[in-house]
């Protein structure tokens, strides 16, 4: 992360930028992810079902899961139980408790950050779990100098091109686009006007 008080906008931008990857890509492909598993169109027959109810009870009584969390699995009409609303943190409690994934072989644990050459499912999940929790959850500024955030974006990127690898435009728009929009519609209003 970048040293000192203040940070420039440069090192503004790339937190941001690595915050909207972790946040919108990452969230998007760790929801990909448990739909493929658990499909939409019956997760709501699977949260309720003798194998995985009690699971999640344990969970919930535990505090593992929170209230806002459990009223996203069992929202008032059952049948609108939707993975769009989970955020990475209640994926995650998902991935890793009624998902029949085990914890990465490498590490052997959900918590520690697997080696680069650990290619499986699991070590990604956890990847884009440790980024998050790095980057954005136990962030002490909100700047990232230029070199260490081209090594998370490769690094978080390659995570998510893992699981999911119809995010490559998303994520190259994303490294690039403008941060700013009122600059933004400054500059194409300017080129408009050029024409």
């Amino acid at each position: 992360m970048a040293s000192g008080p203040a940070a420039s906008r440069q090192e503004n931008t790339n937190y941001a930028r690595l915050c909207r990857l972790l946040v919108d890509v990452g969230c998007a492909v760790l929801c990909d992810t448990f739909d493929n598993i658990h499909p939409a169109a019956n997760l709501h027959v699977v949260l309720s079902s003798a194998s995985v109810f009690p699971t999640l009870q344990s969970l919930k009584k535990k505090r593992v899961l929170n209230p806002l969390q459990w009223g996203k699995l069992f929202p008032a009409v059952a049948s609108s139980v939707s993975s769009a609303n989970f955020d990475v943190t209640l994926l995650m409690v998902l991935l890793r408790n009624i998902c029949g994934l085990s914890p990465p072989v490498s590490t052997g644990s959900w918590d520690k950050l697997p080696p680069d050459s650990d290619k499986s499912t699991e070590a990604n999940v956890v990847r884009i779990k440790f980024y998050r929790n790095d980057v954005y959850g136990h962030a002490t500024k909100a700047s990232v100098d230029d070199a260490t955030f081209n090594v998370l974006w490769q690094k978080i990127s390659s995570a998510v091109l893992a699981l999911g690898s119809g995010y490559g435009t998303d994520i190259s728009r994303l490294k690039t686009e403008c941060m700013d929009p009122a600059a933004e519609a400054h500059y194409e209003k300017l080129l408009s006007d050029w024409k």
